[in-house]
């Protein structure tokens, strides 16, 4: 038997409803939130079986996508990564068009669903119903999706179960088709008991790409954040994930300009423009509560160093953003410090030429012509 022999194995997804506890406080409205939860998965779990032809599969065959959903909460496997895949980002654009979010995780593994009464000969039919799960991996995803503190869909990308030392993340970048859906995000381990950030930094991870293009997404997740961060930082907070996201969703061949008279970039999507103005007026309610804000135009900046190898316009964007006293404050001091969301090589050359616009502008002061 070769050693290299592959170890076929599902995918296993947790996810959880967030802000259920402010549904909570109005027991007509949780019932009205839940009930579109249930009917979401409902219609994705429909569209899903009924993908492949009835033909294909006899009456003893599993569907390749199986839900198990209780309250708010729900476990998810599939046969295929594609399926999982395709499955949590159609439910995720379902449930945010009805101004619902949700948190969840990934894996490889088997849920092993079992009847908890089937080993019980003594209870009648129907006394005890339900459904427990054997093994571990059911657990193991509850776990990735509780010390995910973000709003999206985390990517296990340590564990390898293929037999070849593949991980999840692997498996994504092998497959052209999901390559593309393949998003690098960020979180906050942890907010604190005041809401401010203990964690001395976020922490990345990788979700799965967001269509900016869908019907009033941004204005929905914006709309929802600030709603959220009046009323708790710590929950708040969540969206910052999200956000973070929408800007590494927006693709290379997308066009994004730096306008040297605004001083702002422009692009098809808004984001980009908004994460600016957030920082012109970061000491204005409610932007002042937004947590991450400073990263997330660090993240523009990324994207737009990307598109362009001219010097000035270079010198253009990092004055610009260094200029915002919410940014400065922080940064203009402690250049090494700036968070680490550059591809590979564009945080240096920012630092680098930040640090050109340091000199240039002590200079001109110096002999007056500043």
């Amino acid at each position: 038997m070769s050693p290299h022999r592959e170890i076929r194995q599902n995918y296993i997804a947790y996810l959880d409803l967030l802000g259920t506890k402010r549904f909570a406080e109005n027991a007509e409205d949780y019932h009205k939130k839940i009930e579109v939860f249930r009917d979401s998965l409902r219609l994705c779990v429909h569209s899903f079986s009924n993908a492949e032809p009835r033909g294909n599969r006899t009456d003893n065959d599993p569907l390749d996508t199986q839900v198990w959903i209780f309250s708010d909460s729900a476990y998810v496997e599939t046969k295929k990564l594609s399926e999982m895949v395709h499955f949590m980002m159609h439910l995720r654009d379902v449930l945010l068009q009805e101004q619902l979010f949700f948190s969840a995780a990934i894996t490889k593994g088997e849920l092993g669903v079992v009847d908890p009464s089937a080993d019980d000969l003594s209870l009648r039919k129907g006394i005890l119903s339900g459904f427990a799960f054997a093994g571990n991996d059911a657990a193991r995803v509850f776990v990735l999706q509780a010390n995910f503190k973000g709003m999206g869909i985390y990517i296990d990308a340590s564990q390898k179960g293929d037999g070849l030392g593949k991980t999840l993340k692997d498996e994504f970048l092998a497959d052209p088709e999901l390559k593309p859906l393949l998003v690098k995000s960020y979180f906050f381990p942890d907010a604190g008991n005041n809401g401010v950030d203990i964690s001395g930094e976020i922490q990345p991870y990788w979700d799965l790409l967001l269509d900016y293009k869908a019907n009033k997404v941004l204005e929905i997740i914006l709309e929802e954040c600030f709603s959220a961060y009046q009323k708790s930082t710590r929950a708040g907070r969540y969206y910052f994930s999200l956000m973070c996201n929408l800007i590494n969703s927006y693709g290379e061949s997308e066009e994004l300009l730096w306008d040297s008279q605004t001083k702002s970039p422009q692009a098809e999507s808004k984001i980009f423009k908004a994460v600016f103005a957030m920082l012109k007026r970061a000491d204005e309610l409610p932007y002042e509560y937004v947590l991450g804000k400073e990263v997330l135009g660090f993240l523009v900046v990324n994207k737009l160093y990307k598109r362009t190898a001219e010097r000035k316009k270079n010198r253009e964007i990092a004055e610009a953003i260094m200029d915002f006293p919410v940014v400065a404050k922080t940064y203009a001091h402690k250049v090494e410090s700036i968070p680490d969301v550059f591809d590979k090589g564009l945080r240096e050359l920012f630092m680098d030429v930040y640090r050109d616009c340091l000199s240039r502008k002590a200079t001109l002061e110096l002999l007056g012509e500043y």
